[in-house]
């Protein structure tokens, strides 16, 4: 029995990956580097900003710390959101609504900051709509590691089995899938080159991974 929903949020609520892509190579701009829009999609996207912070200074020799670089991403992402939102991606909006009305406890599971992910859903006027938010500062490990996924079971006081999962990329999936969730993965023009061989399903779209939810747990 379905008990709980758990989603990612950059590249499966919103669209947001390619501002993530432009905000990274405005950082590396000002040490003369680049990094191709193709590397970006198969060894950055979906990854926790640490993480990819942690792979730029290894590959670029940058000479600021990976953490300077985490902050410099912030100061970005969040300049970013005081003027605008990431738009939403088609049919999620929907997806969310039709799980709300339901009446089951929904949660974001994101590598993302806490900050950032708060800013993004109040835009669209979605927050009120999750009962707890995993962010990157509340695990040690990121995706593809499942630590945020088993966190938000434990918040939500539910078995891995009764609960499903939407991710966008290869990290996602596999760190659902760790924590043994079933996973609906939904890939978008960043990740269609992921392996997503972990997933229970692979959706086109939103409403297309919907009618495969209602295929996993026919009684909602």
């Amino acid at each position: 029995m379905l008990k709980a929903v758990l989603f990612d949020h950059d590249g499966t609520l919103v669209d947001s990956e390619a501002t993530h892509y432009a905000l990274w190579s405005k950082i590396l701009a000002q040490y003369e580097k680049c990094l191709s829009e193709s590397d970006y999609m198969v060894y950055y996207s979906g990854l926790p900003s640490h993480a990819n912070a942690e792979r730029l200074k290894r590959e670029f020799l940058l000479v600021p710390s990976v953490t300077e670089l985490v902050d410099m991403k912030l100061a970005y992402s969040r300049a970013f959101l005081e003027q605008q939102g990431f738009p939403l991606m088609a049919g999620a909006q929907q997806v969310l609504g039709y799980f709300y009305a339901l009446g089951l406890p929904l949660a974001v599971v994101t590598g993302a900051g806490r900050e950032e992910v708060e800013k993004s859903l109040a835009h669209h006027h979605l927050l009120s709509y999750f009962k707890t938010l995993v962010s990157c500062q509340d695990v040690e490990r990121g995706k593809p590691f499942p630590d945020g996924y088993r966190l938000a079971l434990a918040r939500l006081g539910i078995k891995p089995e009764q609960a499903l999962a939407f991710e966008d990329t290869e990290h996602g999936v596999n760190a659902a899938a760790a924590a043994g969730i079933p996973v609906i993965a939904i890939p978008n023009a960043m990740s269609e080159r992921h392996d997503f061989a972990k997933a229970s399903y692979v959706a086109v779209d939103w409403q297309d991974a919907l009618a495969r939810a209602k295929l996993i747990y026919p009684a909602m």
